[in-house]
């Protein structure tokens, strides 16, 4: 520290203040190396290539105001350096400020028209502010100058996929997965896409590569649940969806997330018991589910099911009631409410309460209809 302290007082060589910072920060000691740079600064005012490090010492340690300052001044020193440009355009874009760090991208990229790295980082901001025709021609010029690069494919095919360009989203995501992509969100994409097509069975197999390669997103687990669920589900599906959506409940609680992300979590998860079976922790699950979403109407179908499966016969008419009184969707009503029953008289002919559950949802469906009808009329 003595010697530290002699360096910084004494020492006026400003080329070995930048090789004594460079093996702070080598040596994981940034803050030592952004006190040194700040030294060597204060003695070469205008040199703007110290700016730029202090300024890259400052976007390491997370601290953007103070990189954007950096930045800004190195620009001002040398407005002909590309440096400062895509710094001064990062900095703005992990501060949420995506409209205007486009300007900086752009105005790097004249300089540096070939720079991978940048390309990626402005076709990502066009794809976070949806002018994904602009993201997706950054996507194709990365790909052209690095046309084996998993990720230029990989981010390419995300920002097909939320165009609803399916069939080329799957093209670029598969060219991903076979250039050697270990990102969990290409293949969660793929995924999603390959669903979106219809073909279940390819989209679960992605969504499980997703998980291996990432077992702590949550989304990504309730949406494989979800795929499971869809269409008649062989029990061994209903108990993976209920493990994945468990798994989903158990992180949105630890990692604190999004109340209706949990709610969303919870509704699989009692669908998912549901469908094995268990009533009373359908009941528990769903119940829960609407602590964090009161206002989910096919939760409170579910619920009702679930209650009237396991003898509730008075609890379940009540949230039936609830649910049909709150529902103003014609499908969620069909879906949720009336063909979740029908549902039950293939496998118990006799279920007490079911005939006047069904008599109060018609109704209410006939309601629905008469009054889409009207507003409809001119």
């Amino acid at each position: 520290m003595e010697a530290l302290k002699r360096l910084l007082g004494i020492h006026t060589d400003v080329a070995e203040l930048i090789r004594v910072s460079r093996e702070a920060y080598r040596k994981g000691h940034p803050e030592l190396a952004e006190l040194v740079l700040t030294r060597a600064a204060a003695l070469s005012p205008k040199d703007a290539g110290l700016h730029v490090a202090l300024a890259e010492n400052s976007y390491a340690l997370g601290r953007d105001d103070d990189a954007l300052e950096s930045y800004e001044s190195a620009m001002r020193l040398d407005p002909a350096r590309p440096e400062p440009l895509l710094g001064i355009a990062a900095s703005l874009h992990r501060m949420g400020r995506a409209s205007e760090a486009v300007y900086y991208y752009l105005a790097y990229l004249e300089k540096r028209p070939d720079d991978v790295g940048a390309l990626l980082s402005a076709a990502s901001v066009f794809q976070a502010t949806a002018q994904y025709d602009a993201a997706v021609e950054m996507f194709e010029r990365a790909a052209q100058l690095d046309p084996a690069n998993p990720q230029v494919r990989g981010q390419e095919g995300q920002a097909l996929y939320e165009m609803g360009r399916n069939d080329e989203a799957i093209v670029e995501l598969s060219r991903a997965v076979k250039l050697g992509s270990r990102d969990a969100r290409v293949f969660r994409g793929l995924g999603l896409a390959l669903y979106a097509q219809a073909r279940p069975a390819e989209a679960r197999e992605s969504f499980e590569r997703a998980i291996d390669l990432d077992p702590n997103d949550p989304t990504t687990h309730i949406e494989l649940a979800q795929i499971l669920n869809d269409s008649q589900p062989t029990a061994e599906e209903a108990r993976a969806s209920a493990e994945h959506a468990r798994r989903a409940t158990e992180l949105l609680r630890s990692q604190k997330g999004p109340r209706d992300e949990l709610a969303s979590a919870l509704w699989e998860l009692g669908w998912s018991y549901y469908l094995v079976g268990d009533w009373k922790r359908s009941v528990d699950a769903s119940r829960e589910s609407l602590a964090n979403d009161p206002g989910n109407a096919p939760v409170r179908f579910n619920l009702g099911l679930a209650l009237l499966r396991a003898g509730k016969r008075e609890e379940a008419l009540a949230e039936y009631r609830r649910a049909s009184e709150a529902v103003e969707d014609l499908w969620a009503l069909s879906i949720h409410g009336i063909d979740d029953l029908e549902a039950t008289k293939s496998t118990v002919p006799d279920l007490p309460g079911r005939e006047e559950v069904l008599a109060f949802l018609s109704k209410r469906f006939d309601e629905l209809k008469n009054q889409r009808a009207s507003t409809a009329a001119p």
